[in-house]
């Protein structure tokens, strides 16, 4: 099983569409011969209840035991795999499913593409086209977006995805975009604009997924593609950050230290705050609690968003944070299987980790609690875009008179308009 899974076949770029399009599909593997369905279906219980949850909840176990007793890495490596492997083939199968009924969206299928391993980085967007376009289109801006070109670098073609979205789904571009986040660029002596992704990084669905926020109000959002490749958007200037934690990135060995570190950081600069949080009127620790969750909140990994939380989660915060706080919390080896003194804690841990994974807890200039991308600097701007539901961050070029793009963020208080009608100024930024 883990020869089968672990194949590299399964992570080509190419493999998306030729299963997807492809009328029948049989598996050829040593001597057996094999019907797509079944395997499929066999393989989809990997990921089903009550199968996933006894292979996670063992893996775990076996994992931290094998790196308790100095097992050499590559075997620790392969266990891995094997359930990270265990959902490529149900993944592929709900990709066949889909294009069956019709074409998919294009962000869907960059998302699922950038999972996948090409030999040039252009080629995860080529591959796209039978997906996403029918055969006879080739007239359409998005055929010219994606229309294969060998001879372009990468970063021509990622650009010119890039600039058709900016016309089409801007609120996509601006969640996917940023250099917040570690982005691993192929060493060719060209560097990705700041606006444009990065679809040789995988960002997790969650952080992908639609979200209730106005922040940017109703308007419609506008912007201008310059000649030089830069664009040209609104804004409307907030704060600057003036104090931020480290991010909540998780350790090899032992996420929970991580974690337990973080939040005390976060309290650490939620202790300096006024008892009153001015933009909400709301006490302190109730903008805190909402801040470090997004104010959003989920029963299960599948669940849709509530929005905003109730006042109640004032109960499953203190019961979480009695837990995490605790000395004996530093030994807890997985942050997924962590279990707070009673199951008010359980709810508010799982939301916790969707919003602050990979960022950093930070205080602006009016005393604004934010939470932002994991490279995100002291001094970086939080600013709000007409019309695109999520607050971003900017940060001056090393030149001073251009502005680079870092990424979405979470502002307390300022998620529903409330910017729009502070009466500031809107600026245009020229983004590099």
């Amino acid at each position: 099983m883990d020869r089968f899974l672990g194949h590299r076949y399964w992570g080509r770029a190419w493999v998306i569409q030729e299963i997807a399009r492809g009328r029948e599909v049989h598996i050829l593997y040593g001597s057996q011969f094999l019907d797509w369905k079944q395997v499929a279906y066999s393989f989809g219980l990997m990921t089903q209840p009550p199968l996933y949850q006894y292979m996670n909840k063992n893996l775990i176990v076996d994992v931290a035991r094998r790196l308790s007793t100095g097992e050499p890495g590559d075997s620790v490596k392969a266990m891995s795999a094997t359930a990270i492997d265990s959902t490529k083939i149900p993944f592929l199968d709900k990709t066949k499913r889909v294009r069956s009924q019709g074409l998919l969206p294009l962000t869907a299928a960059l998302e699922w593409s950038s999972a996948s391993e090409a030999t040039k980085p252009s080629d995860k967007i080529f591959a796209l086209r039978g997906l996403v376009l029918h055969d006879s289109d080739l007239t359409s801006k998005m055929a010219y977006a994606l229309r294969p070109d060998s001879s372009s670098s990468y970063t021509r073609v990622f650009t010119r995805v890039a600039k058709f979205l900016l016309s089409t789904d801007p609120e996509y571009l601006f969640r996917r975009a940023g250099v917040g986040f570690q982005r691993r660029e192929p060493n060719d002596n060209t560097v990705l604009p700041s606006w444009v992704p990065d679809w040789t990084q995988q960002l997790s669905v969650i952080e992908l997924e639609p979200q209730p926020y106005r922040a940017g109000g109703m308007g419609k959002f506008k912007a201008d593609i310059l000649d030089n490749g830069h664009i040209c958007i609104p804004v409307i200037e907030i704060c600057a950050l003036v104090s931020l934690t480290e991010p909540m990135v998780p350790t090899a060995k032992n996420d929970s230290g991580m974690q337990t570190y973080f939040v005390k950081s976060a309290l650490a600069l939620f202790d300096s705050e006024p008892d009153i949080y001015l933009p909400q009127g709301q006490t302190r620790t109730e903008a805190f609690w909402r801040t470090i969750i997004s104010n959003t909140v989920r029963r299960t990994p599948t669940t849709a968003l509530q929005y905003p939380v109730p006042l109640n989660w004032n109960e499953k915060f203190e019961s979480w944070k009695t837990s995490i706080l605790d000395p004996d919390f530093d030994h807890v080896q997985n942050l997924q299987n962590f279990e707070p003194r009673g199951d008010r804690g359980q709810d508010f841990n799982l939301n916790f980790i969707v919003a602050c994974q990979s960022r950093c807890f930070a205080i602006s200039e009016g005393g604004y609690m934010v939470l932002v991308p994991e490279l995100a600097k002291k001094g970086d701007k939080v600013c709000v875009i007409p019309g695109i539901g999520l607050p971003v961050v900017f940060r001056k070029n090393e030149k001073g008179d251009l502005w680079v793009y870092v990424g979405t963020c979470y502002v307390h208080g300022l998620m529903d308009g409330e910017a729009i009608n502070l009466g500031r100024p809107v600026m245009d930024y020229v983004v590099v």
